[in-house]
């Protein structure tokens, strides 16, 4: 039996169920269909097509495959796919992997004809490419728990399911912790003009919904720890918390790169 024809009946309910969802080559026709419609800076559809600039393209696929596809973590939660996945112009209502494939099943038979850049190329790119090697997430759970304290297992309660204070407080450790590393506590970089960007914890803070350069990264934080199912354990949330400093730190990126 296909691998669509199981899940077309069958709720998928995590990140592996998900990848499984797809085979290999389909996958692979999801993320040539997306970097097809793309311009050369992403998540702007314009005049200037990716498809110009081969050796982008291959590093673009290959970020979307561990991100988003085949080589993502078992553990990623649908609030950051979604995240991550508006950077690549794939959009969704809902989080929800159910909603995710059925966005992305129409192109899974997608007629892929991008020619891909040499390793030679994308090794040029990479050697330039300085906001995304300050802001890729090298932390592990047990990196964020040790910012956190405690133990593991301790579980995180309160009396009113509808309040997420206590969480709160456990997040902003992780966050403290987030904040002081070399990478992210040195003010940023600057841009390809020169001109000096905002530092990481200025955009974290930055919510504003209305500008279409930015993403809310506080707020998805807040929705990803609402969205938790209750109670949980400090393991859990130290979890979601990584999750999310992956998106963080993408989106800061790519804003970044602007």
């Amino acid at each position: 039996m296909k691998v669509l024809e199981l899940y077309e009946n069958q709720r998928i309910s995590t990140a592996k169920e998900f990848k499984g969802s797809f085979r290999r080559e389909q996958w692979e026709n999801i993320i040539c269909y997306y970097i097809s419609i793309m311009d050369k800076d992403v998540g702007v559809f314009s005049s200037v097509p990716l498809t110009q600039h081969p050796a982008r393209m291959t590093q673009m696929a290959q970020e979307m495959r561990e991100k988003l596809g085949l080589e993502m973590s078992d553990s990623t939660q649908p609030q950051a796919w979604r995240a991550l996945a508006s950077q690549y112009g794939i959009r969704a209502q809902a989080a929800t992997w159910d909603g995710f494939y059925n966005i992305l099943l129409p192109h899974a038979s997608h007629d892929c004809k991008i020619e891909y850049g040499s390793s030679n190329e994308i090794d040029d790119i990479r050697d330039t490419d300085i906001t995304s090697q300050l802001y890729t997430t090298t932390e592990t759970v047990e990196d964020i728990l040790r910012w956190a304290g405690g133990n593991a297992d301790d579980q995180l309660t309160y009396e009113d399911p509808t309040d997420t204070n206590n969480y709160m407080i456990v997040a902003k450790a992780m966050l403290d912790g987030a904040r002081a590393t070399a990478s992210r506590s040195g003010p940023g970089p600057n841009d390809q003009d020169g001109n000096p960007t905002e530092t990481w914890d200025q955009w974290y803070k930055s919510t504003a919904q209305g500008d279409s350069d930015r993403q809310p990264i506080k707020e998805i934080l807040l929705n990803m720890i609402a969205n938790m199912q209750h109670p949980a354990t400090k393991q859990q949330l130290a979890v979601v918390f990584l999750n999310w400093l992956r998106v963080a730190d993408s989106l800061i990126a790519k804003n970044r790169q602007g």
